[in-house]
């Protein structure tokens, strides 16, 4: 009879997340600083829920706080070389919470005419508010609105332009540039208060705001185009109708760009909606916090 070969096989022992679980936070922070990018990933599932808690109880805004913990862990992410490492991590981490949840109060009792002022040296938030960053671009285009008003109270240019395209752009710029922008904003941030929760997603959100934003630039930019082809073609003493083949290209691009606004309207619809049939779009909010965390810090493929 052959022998029969048995084979031991060595136990296994315990995989890196496992070992990660098992640290305390010092721990974690040192393994992290010495190269395992995991480590980070550890520290947010460790402290996101209870970060949130914190935030919302201190702003009493859902939405904003999924914003703020986010930038919580994009600030620890940065910074954390320079962690006094004979301190507590927890403390450390809440200081930076409790500062951006202090700032948030501040900033929401300051007069909009400080806006600019209050974003110096802050200007990373304008990438991770999206309230904010719907506010300011709607402030910005609301800014170009005057600037175009002071040059059509000039008689040479308001001749010029009279009539155009430009005329139109102009009526565009107030009203679907600046106070749209503004108000999908405010109808993304009001959803968010009455529902108590997030919106069921930022990267739709995302796409709402490029794409109204790229969208009306385009469409703003070629009538405003169309208008000087206009008023230099009949300074010139080309008949309208002449005029109306070289505007073919402007329109078609308008046609274009006013597609990209109704498709982030269509965006929003969706993403409100969804905010209120799924009633755990926080959980949704999470995952896509630990998946910012994945890009921060990619897990190792052992």
């Amino acid at each position: 009879m052959a022998d029969i070969a048995i084979k031991r096989v060595a136990p296994q022992g315990p995989t890196v997340r496992e070992k990660l679980r098992a640290m305390d936070d010092a721990e974690i922070v040192t393994s992290f600083l010495e190269g395992e990018e995991r480590a980070f990933q550890e520290l947010v599932e460790r402290y996101q829920t209870r970060l949130l808690i914190f935030i919302y109880r201190t702003i009493g805004d859902r939405e904003k706080a999924e914003d703020l913990v986010q930038e919580v862990f994009i600030r620890v992410y940065r910074h954390l070389h320079r962690f006094d490492r004979s301190k507590k991590f927890s403390t450390w981490a809440y200081t930076i919470a409790s500062n951006l949840a202090k700032n948030e109060l501040r900033n929401r009792s300051r007069n909009p005419l400080v806006l600019f002022q209050t974003m110096k040296g802050n200007w990373d938030k304008f990438f991770t508010n999206l309230t904010m960053r719907f506010t300011m671009t709607a402030f910005f285009f609301y800014f170009l609105v005057n600037v175009q008003g002071a040059f059509e109270a000039l008689q040479p240019f308001n001749k010029l332009q009279h009539f155009t395209n430009f005329v139109v752009a102009h009526a565009h710029l107030a009203l679907l540039g600046a106070f749209t922008i503004l108000g999908m904003g405010a109808i993304d941030y009001i959803v968010a208060q009455i529902y108590r929760r997030p919106l069921w997603s930022r990267t739709w959100t995302e796409w709402q705001y490029w794409l109204v934003t790229v969208g009306f630039t385009g469409f703003f930019s070629v009538l405003t185009l169309a208008g000087f082809q206009q008023g230099f073609s009949w300074q010139e003493g080309i008949p309208e109708v002449n005029v109306l083949d070289q505007l073919h290209p402007y329109y078609i691009a308008r046609g274009i760009f006013g597609a990209m606004i109704v498709i982030s309207g269509i965006v929003q619809m969706v993403n409100i909606g969804m905010t209120m049939i799924d009633r755990d779009t926080g959980e949704r909010r999470r995952r896509e916090t630990m998946r910012l965390a994945e890009v921060i810090a990619p897990p190792a493929t052992s």
